[in-house]
């Protein structure tokens, strides 16, 4: 009897799809069920609450499931030569208007390799996590500049709490949050887009508060 063939990034990305449509359709039943019961009823107090409570949670397994499939599925479409200015202002208005307060302050005009829709997508999510941990109305910084062996920095720097060291080994692992809003994947799509794009990310505390995560792109033309 021949061994079976082994497990491919292709069958993973089938088994997470169906099981996300498996889930997502008894998901929609259960917060449309408890939409019509608060409408129907009017509740008040703590029967208000925990309906409303219930409604936020199938939401965040909904989006935890889009998350997982958006890492399964990711792979590389295009790479080619693009300005970082452009491409930062088209993710900042595509990806992230809800995103709260981020304030470009830009760098060198840079022209980077890279492919479009890893790049939008490593940066947006860089932006919700430094969101998450801002809190409400705080700024967000994007900056670059070009660093050493023709590479591009960009920065996404935070007003949050910085990473304790103790969790600085673990913040790239799948579903490890310290924040009940988020699903402890954006990091990891983060990271796996950026490296799709021929990259790498990096992160550090910055002094006096806060945390700053990087993408580092090969700047066009460099070999």
């Amino acid at each position: 009897m021949s061994a079976p063939e082994p497990f491919t990034e292709s069958d993973l990305a089938e088994m997470v799809s169906r099981l996300a449509h498996k889930i997502r359709n008894p998901l929609a039943t259960i917060k449309t069920s408890v939409q019509l019961v608060e409408h129907l009823t009017r509740p008040t107090g703590d029967i208000a609450e925990y309906l409303e409570s219930a409604v936020q949670e199938v939401t965040r397994i909904d989006y935890m499931l889009r998350e997982m499939q958006t890492l399964v599925r990711m792979e590389r479409a295009g790479m080619a030569e693009y300005g970082v200015e452009e491409l930062v202002a088209r993710c900042l208005e595509v990806r992230c208007g809800a995103y709260g307060v981020v304030r470009v302050a830009g760098g060198p005009p840079s022209t980077v390799r890279t492919d479009p829709e890893l790049f939008g997508m490593a940066l947006a999510e860089l932006v919700s996590n430094a969101r998450r941990f801002s809190g409400e109305g705080a700024p967000i910084l994007v900056r670059w500049e070009a660093g050493e062996g023709g590479q591009l920095r960009l920065h996404v720097e935070d007003a949050g709490p910085g990473i304790p060291d103790q969790l600085s080994e673990r913040i790239f692992r799948p579903f490890f949050s310290t924040s009940t809003q988020g699903s402890g994947l954006g990091l990891n799509i983060a990271a796996k887009a950026v490296d799709l794009a021929e990259g790498s990310l990096e992160w550090a505390n910055l002094d006096g508060g806060g945390s700053r995560f990087t993408l580092v792109l090969p700047l066009a033309g460099v070999t």
